[in-house]
């Protein structure tokens, strides 16, 4: 059975970016994230009120390393403190080695190829250090960008669920994605984890 353990928190230094954990000095970009209206297009979850609320985001996303229930990396760029977006991986499935992929870009930085980066490098770890066999990522049929993030690092559609999630009164479609082990060491993409 899958087992991770998840500490010390594994910081990821790609090409351009390094992936560190959120802290507290993030209140204000994950904020923004979690309740600007853009940024919440394709999230069906309530926006955040208040940078209290954000900051208790926070805690729950560490709170998840230190249970080792999932991992949460906040993006920069190099030299840069300023988080740029997130990634992660989490609701982690111990039996059948399963973990789903999540991840968010500010505007300003979408389109430059910093999320595909950055999941090149998450997969990498997940599946050569943290020893899962399969990643999964959920989808609004409508976020193209994901998709093209997802397909990019090798992730097949596996499934478009019709009306299965139900948010604000309103029944919405998922689009699926699947990613597993030996694809993922047959496509050339493979790379060694940092």
């Amino acid at each position: 059975m899958f087992s991770p353990t998840l500490l010390p928190f594994p910081q990821i230094v790609t090409p351009r970016l390094v992936l560190r954990q959120l802290t507290e000095a993030d209140v204000p970009q994950i904020f923004f994230m979690r309740s600007d209206p853009g940024m919440m297009q394709h999230v069906k979850r309530p926006p955040h009120q208040s940078y209290e609320e954000s900051l208790a985001f926070i805690t729950m996303i560490n709170n998840n390393v230190d249970e080792n229930r999932g991992l949460t990396w906040g993006i920069c760029q190099h030299g840069q403190k300023e988080i740029m977006g997130t990634i992660a991986i989490w609701r982690f499935d111990n039996e059948n080695y399963r973990g789903e992929v999540g991840y968010q870009l500010m505007p300003q930085w979408q389109g430059k190829g910093y999320m595909t980066e950055a999941m090149h490098h998450v997969i990498a770890f997940a599946l050569n250090t943290l020893k899962l066999h399969t990643l999964v990522g959920h989808t609004d049929p409508e976020n193209h960008a994901s998709h093209k993030v997802l397909r990019s690092n090798g992730f097949r559609q596996e499934a478009h669920t019709r009306q299965d999630y139900l948010f604000e009164g309103v029944f919405y479609d998922t689009i699926s994605f699947g990613l597993v082990l030996p694809e993922w060491e047959l496509t050339g993409t493979k790379i060694a984890a940092q």
